[in-house]
């Protein structure tokens, strides 16, 4: 319980600061590796259909992954800038070993982690491992058909399998992470009720960046509704604010936050860390600031936040919950911001 009350009490500087003007980063995605066991068909960096050939040689050019205390040392800086909630991400995190004393590193700076993962090599041992996280959230990306489709053979079962072994063996809040593309959208129903029956939570996400997968105006606006529905009769159980998911028949047509006119916050609210240690107000390539085993965070900070006007003005703009949900969040009247981040710590 002390911890939760740490991470609420920097929320709650972060989200003061912002309304005050000076706004605080509490967030930061981290991603620990790009190497992969899957070659997923949506994904933005190895998919098929990928044909940003500037983000294809961005990614594919980065160097090795920090070393495990390199890590703890970027989560030590990260910490130094306000740092309350970390998602550890990849490629695939369970491909590297030293991800749970990552992650128990961070917890003891007193961060909510969370992770996000294909499953596939989850076993009993692992899972229970992994209780060093509050959230996990496994793909699945429609039933059997569909998933196996854009993941690769059996992949499903495998998915389905880490979950019932995350839910019996670890002591995480263990979820459903399930993209849409025009390949699984008819599944949206399906997938839910089977999060239901063996999860905690569900969380929705549209395709980005690959046009190839996604909807037609009716079929977007069908989903949408659908999931809006869902949303009013299971508020807490699906992670995405109503917010959001009012906005996903726009972005799952392949629309932006631009496009929306949804004012991001990199640098402000949020950061991502890449695998080597570059560090970026978000996924645009132009909000890059340094790297953090190079920089002082503190001037890093500073170089992000005089840029964020400019670097929002040249973005070709995304639809990622990392920036979207987390700039929706901090525009909410604070008794609904502080409903929110308390009822999803207390969740756990």
């Amino acid at each position: 319980m002390i911890w939760k009350i740490k991470v609420l009490r920097k929320m709650g500087r972060s989200y003061i600061g912002y309304k005050l003007g000076h706004p605080r980063p509490f967030f930061c995605v981290y991603s620990v590796t790009l190497q992969c066991n899957l070659r997923c068909k949506h994904c933005f960096v190895e998919s098929p259909y990928q044909d940003d050939k500037e983000l294809r040689e961005y990614w594919s050019g980065l160097g090795n992954d920090l070393t495990t205390e390199q890590a703890k040392y970027a989560i030590d800086q990260l910490d130094r800038i306000g740092i309350s909630l970390l998602h550890l991400t990849g490629g695939e995190p369970l491909l590297r070993e030293d991800l749970e004393e990552i992650a128990l590193h961070a917890k003891k700076k007193g961060m909510y982690i969370s992770l996000d993962t294909n499953g596939t090599l989850m076993t009993k041992e692992r899972a229970k491992s992994l209780s060093c996280f509050d959230r996990i959230g496994v793909s699945v990306d429609g039933m059997k058909e569909a998933h196996d489709w854009i993941r690769g053979q059996n992949t499903f079962e495998k998915a389905v399998k880490a979950i019932e072994l995350l839910k019996k063996y670890s002591d995480s809040m263990v979820g459903i992470v399930f993209t849409i593309n025009k390949m699984n959208y008819r599944d949206v129903e399906n997938v839910f009720e089977f999060a239901r029956s063996h999860c905690d939570f569900i969380t929705f996400l549209p395709v980005d960046h690959i046009r190839e997968l996604f909807l037609d105006e009716e079929s977007a606006k069908q989903v949408g509704e659908t999931i809006l529905k869902l949303k009013e009769k299971n508020k807490s159980f699906i992670e995405n604010p109503i917010e959001y998911i009012e906005l996903l028949p726009h972005f799952l047509q392949g629309k932006t936050a631009i496009d929306c006119n949804i004012e991001c916050h990199p640098f402000a609210l949020y950061y991502t860390l890449g695998p080597s240690g570059d560090l970026s107000g978000c996924t645009s390539l132009l909000s890059y600031v340094g790297n953090i085993l190079k920089d002082d965070i503190v001037d890093m900070h500073k170089r992000g936040i005089s840029k964020m006007l400019d670097v929002r003005s040249k973005c070709k703009g995304c639809t990622f919950t990392c920036a979207i949900q987390n700039s929706l969040l901090f525009q909410q009247p604070i008794y609904k911001a502080i409903i929110i981040a308390t009822s999803k710590l207390l969740r756990m």
